[in-house]
This record gives structure tokens, sequence and C-alpha cells, in this order.
């Protein structure tokens, strides 16, 4: 490997002492008022630089190039570039070369530099405490404040370690800002995402780039304060999320983002395995497998059934499992399959015993009968049917047969106008209907379309 050395000492003394407020920097002297590095720089016939370029030779007047914004660039050529800012000293700089790659070391003793590596380079920033900050990246910022000895760096992208102990470095997450001095140890953020440009232009126009950055961390936490905090939603329906597990939990990954419901009334976020909504009123519920396509099949949260107000639960019986929503419920089990069921047959079934009533669970969702008058809902061992004049009754066993047997709402006894009852001798059940009465005797296998001495 050929290498050529560059060792000089740079004072950048760059503009009079500015005032802690953002007021126009003075404007930097011209390249003959600012201290110059100590003699030339060489680049000679057998240098590595000068195989790659002959033309380029390295020297004071084109390695600093003085703007009149509070900074200086110092441009080593082949992509490798300090820009270093307001009372910056920066000294014992050397760079070798080996093919296309720079090994750059060099040490801050005040103030900050950014700096730009061309790619597979590394550079070494050795500070007066002992720390250094090992650049493979090539994007970064670091400042150093003498007087407080407090240490700043942030890695833009590629890599960026640290070490202040004399052990091997550590690296420094993307987009993560390391705060360190000797008082407090090292404090790593990864809240901020800061810019070459914002760091540029904060060092630039404060009294030393310590301070600049400072002001740059305290104007963007202002502003991130002053932003909106997240609606309550979004926090309640990660919250549920991570109650289920999380994407280990029943709900998987997440496969969108909260999105506000059709209705404009709530929040949802659709996941691998189902759905989170949310309702202020209600607060976060998931719903997912056959019960959420149900749901969904009926309109979701602008259907009949409007929004969950429970997750996906295990019945009583610890065969099923349901939903309540808003407006009704929908059940499950592996016999039946996912039904809704609402309104007053909702509130009849919950009246008798829900799944573990004599009618099980449900078997359709509430449908319209056939004379268009009423709804009914058929369960695994009966029914319940509904009417404005009559209200919720459910109807089983024998004196279901009968009364279907009898073209059920259609036939002469119209809908049912009471549940099953037990007859005045203790045994005897009969349901009473719009037209008449039907009756049945426990231990025989027929039901009569006649009930003597009961009023209808």
């Amino acid at each position: 490997m050929k290498k050529l050395s560059f060792i000089f000492a740079l004072t950048v003394l760059l503009a009079a002492q500015l005032s802690c407020e953002p007021t126009t920097p003075t404007p930097i002297p011209s390249i003959g008022s600012v201290q110059k590095l100590q003699g030339t720089v060489q680049a000679g016939p057998e240098s590595a630089l000068e195989n790659v370029d002959p033309d380029r030779k390295i020297n004071n007047e084109d390695a600093i190039q003085v703007h009149d914004d509070g900074k200086a660039k110092l441009d080593f050529g082949y992509g490798l570039v300090f820009t270093l800012y307001n009372n910056t000293q920066l000294d014992g700089t050397s760079v070798d070369q080996s093919g296309t790659s720079l090994q750059v070391r060099t040490k801050l003793s005040q103030g900050g530099l950014k700096g730009y590596n061309p790619t597979g380079s590394r550079t070494e920033v050795l500070l007066p405490n002992g720390g250094k900050i090992i650049i493979l990246g090539t994007n970064y910022f670091v400042t150093y404040d003498a007087e407080e000895e407090i240490v700043s760096a942030y890695n833009m992208d590629g890599t960026v370690q640290y070490s202040f102990d004399g052990n091997d470095p550590t690296t420094l997450p993307t987009s993560g800002l390391l705060e360190y001095s000797s008082s407090s140890g090292i404090n790593i953020r990864t809240d901020l995402k800061l810019s070459g440009a914002a760091f540029d232009e904060y060092a630039t126009k404060y009294k030393s780039p310590t301070q600049g950055l400072d002001e740059l961390i305290n104007d963007q936490e202002a502003r991130t304060r002053k932003t909106p905090t997240p609606t309550p939603a979004a926090t309640d329906i990660y919250k549920k999320y991570i109650s289920l597990g999380g994407e280990g939990g029943v709900l998987g990954a997440v496969a969108g983002p909260e999105t506000k419901t059709p209705d404009g009334r709530g929040l949802y976020q659709e996941y691998e395995g189902g759905s989170i909504y949310w309702l202020k009123k209600t607060g976060a519920f998931e719903v997912h497998g056959a019960i959420r396509e149900k749901w969904l099949s009926m309109g979701g949260v602008t259907g009949a059934l409007g929004f969950p107000l429970t997750d996906e639960t295990t019945t009583p019986d610890g065969i099923g499992r349901y939903n309540h929503f808003e407006k009704g419920s929908i059940y499950w089990s592996p016999k039946t399959g996912a039904h809704e069921i609402h309104g007053a047959i909702l509130v009849e079934w919950a009246s008798i015993g829900w799944e573990q009533s004599v009618l099980g669970y449900p078997l359709t969702d509430e449908t319209i009968t056939p004379d268009g008058i009423g709804r009914y809902n058929q369960f695994q061992n009966g029914v319940i049917y509904w009417s404005p004049n009559t209200g919720a009754h459910e109807v089983h066993g024998y004196i279901l047969k009968l009364w279907t047997g009898m073209d059920a709402e259609r036939g002469r006894l119209g809908y049912p106008t009471s549940d099953e009852l037990i007859y005045t001798d203790g045994t005897t059940r009969y349901n009473t209907f719009q037209y008449g009465c039907i009756y049945w005797v426990p231990g025989t296998d027929q039901a009569y379309p006649e009930c003597p001495g009961i009023i209808y």
C-alpha cells in the first residue's frame, strides 16, 4: 500500500465572538486573514494521491475554502470534506490512501466539524478527553466543548462508533445522537431526526457548534410539543394490540395504518389476522376470524350491528365464540358457524339463557318471514319469531314441529304470542298463538292444536 501522510496543525478561528442570540454572523475575513496551515502539504511524484490524479495538489490555498457565512470548508479532494464552524480548532490531521479508500485521523480540540467521507473510507476523530469517534459511514457531525468537556456526535447514515474508556468502540445507532460528558457519562438519543443542513445552519449562526446543536435540539423539541399529539384512538388501538400479544398474538403483524371509519365516527386498523375498531364512547375492540367475516359481510360499522363492544370472547359453555356489537351480537360454534342476532329476538334469546338455553346456538341470521311481516332466527333446537303485533317468542320441540306443519305464521294459528309455558297440571307444555294454542305432554311424541281452558 502506498501511503502519504499529511501532518499539519490547523487553527480555524471563524468570526469574532458572536452573541448567544441567532444574529447575522460577522463575515469571515478573506483567506489571507485566516491562520493558514503550517507549511505546504506536500504531494510529490511518489504520492498515492498523485497516482490517482496527477493534476491534484493539496496546499493551503486550495484545501481551505473560506465562506462569509460562519464556516470554512476543508476539501482534501477525492470526496473527503470537512466543514468547520465558529471557534473550531482542528490539529494534527493525517490522510492515508489505499486504492480509492482514505484513512483519516484528526484531533478536534475545540468546536465542531461536519464530515463527508468517500465510500469505504474511515475517519477517526480524537478528542482531548481521550475519547474518539470513528466514522465508517459517509455523513456525520461531531462537536466538542473544551470548557465543559461535552462531546456530541450524530450519525446520519452508515456506521459511527465511539469510545471514551479505551475499550472496543461501540456502534452508534443510525439517526442516533451521542451525548457525553465527564460528569454524566454517555447518553444516546434516538428520538431526534437531525439533518446535515439543519446542523450546518445552527452551527453557523451561533457562537459555537455546541451551542448551535443545543439550539437545534431545543427548537426541534419545541416543534414536537406544538404538534398535536395522537388522538386517544391511536393510543387505545395500540394498547389493545399490545394487550393481545402484538405481532405474536391472534392478530399478527400490522397490515395498514390507523384509518378513519367510513362513517367518520371512529378509527380502525387492519392486521394480518383481524382488525381493531375504536369509537370514543366504547373504546377499542378486536374482531377476527369467522365472526369478522360475518360482520363485514353485513356492512361492518355501517351495517345493522355497528361498532364492536367486546373482543372475541369464549361463550360460557366453553364451546363457541362471540362478539357483542352496538346493536346486536354474532355467535359462532364449530357446528353452526357464525350468525348474527339482534333486536327483540336477541333480547328474547338472552332472557331464556343464550346458547345454554333450550334453543342452543343460532343457525341463521335474522331473516324476514315468508309473509313479509315478521322476523325470525332459527336455532339448533328451535326458533324465535317476532312480529310488530306479537313481539318475540320462542317455539321448540313437538310444538314447533306441529306449528311448522300447519304453515307456521301463515297458517291458521298465526304468530306465537308466548314462549313455551307450563299448564296448571305442572306437566303439560303449551304455546299460545294469535289464533290458537298448541300443547304437548312430556313423554309423548305428539302435540295438539287446541288447549282446553286456555284463553289466547
